[in-house]
């Protein structure tokens, strides 16, 4: 099989209207309207041509790769739509649930205690965030040490390493550069990590300050809408889970069609490149002379009509 043949059944089976990324099987025989060099006329010249039988391994492995491309493309849509159906699935039932809690707790004690589960809601965000500064402090304070002992280990062999002639060593020099590099990027995170923790905790007490200052106030309420709040939550919480796969979901699919997208183009280039290498051996064979090499080749067989032999770019 020649690779204008399997070429040409790639963009046969390549379905772009539809949204679809169907490749379809490159065994398959049927051709593109568009290839207008007879088949037999094609292969013979091919035949002669030991380059172009070399790229159809390569254009195989290609159609082999747009196939699985476009089954995970189309795999991956399909969860995307369903994802995104039953996300708004969730929100629905979960909104005429909600309501019912509500009525059931009342307007009243839930639009009361709002303020306290709010202040809750925000205070466990806060201690999140504290526990990450905190951690970032520590990482940054263990390099801070490190290379102030860098520091005090490069000066030693720097003093060391001096001349006679009150030259220095440019090797301790350049260590010693170094760590004080590495010392002084340290020391201006641990800093504004330690702020960063300090000012947290600081919102965290007056914080908590003020939930303790509403449940004092609202207690009856406060335990009254709670079963309203705990489900508030928990439908936040299933439908972030939902947002956050579709989100997976999306890149993943940018990835995909992206590949795809960039084997195109290869399998688009070595059809050129076919094109090329056919058209130039065709122009040398018809400049031979009788009884120099093969015999000349009549150009209206070889070209019933002028046409790009290879691709119909409108389909791409």
């Amino acid at each position: 099989m020649s690779s204008n043949e399997i070429i040409g059944q790639h963009h046969n089976n390549h379905n772009h209207h539809n949204g679809d990324y169907n490749v379809g099987n490159h065994k398959s025989h049927k051709h593109h309207h568009h290839e207008l060099i007879e088949e037999d006329s094609i292969d013979e010249i091919d035949c002669q041509i030991p380059d172009i039988k070399e790229f159809d391994p390569k254009i195989r492995d290609l159609l082999d790769d747009l196939n699985r491309y476009s089954t995970k493309i189309n795999q991956l849509e399909q969860c995307f739509q369903e994802e995104n159906s039953r996300f708004h699935r969730v929100l629905n039932e979960s909104s005429v649930q909600l309501n019912k809690t509500l009525k059931k707790c009342g307007e009243r004690n839930v639009s009361t205690s709002r303020p306290y589960y709010e202040a809750l809601q925000k205070l466990n965000d806060l201690k999140i965030k504290c526990q990450t500064a905190a951690l970032k402090f520590e990482k940054f304070n263990e390099l801070y040490m490190n290379a102030k002992q860098a520091i005090s280990d490069a000066e030693l062999m720097f003093h060391k390493n001096i001349k006679e002639d009150g030259h220095f060593d440019q090797y301790w020099q350049e260590k010693l550069n170094i760590a004080n590099a590495k010392f002084m990027e340290a020391k201006l995170k641990r800093e504004e990590h330690e702020l960063e923790h300090l000012s947290l905790m600081a919102q965290i007490r007056l914080l908590e300050y003020n939930a303790t200052d509403l449940k004092t106030k609202y207690k009856s309420s406060i335990k009254r809408a709670k079963s309203y709040f705990d489900e508030a939550h928990n439908i936040d919480l299933k439908l972030k889970k939902i947002r956050d796969d579709t989100k997976l979901l999306e890149e993943e699919l940018a990835k995909c069609k992206s590949q795809y997208s960039t084997t195109l183009k290869n399998l688009e280039n070595i059809s050129e490149e076919i094109h090329e290498k056919r058209a130039q051996y065709i122009a040398k064979s018809l400049k031979r002379e009788p009884g120099v090499g093969a015999e000349i080749i009549d150009q209206n067989c070889l070209f019933p009509q002028k046409a790009n032999i290879l691709l119909d770019d409108s389909s791409l």
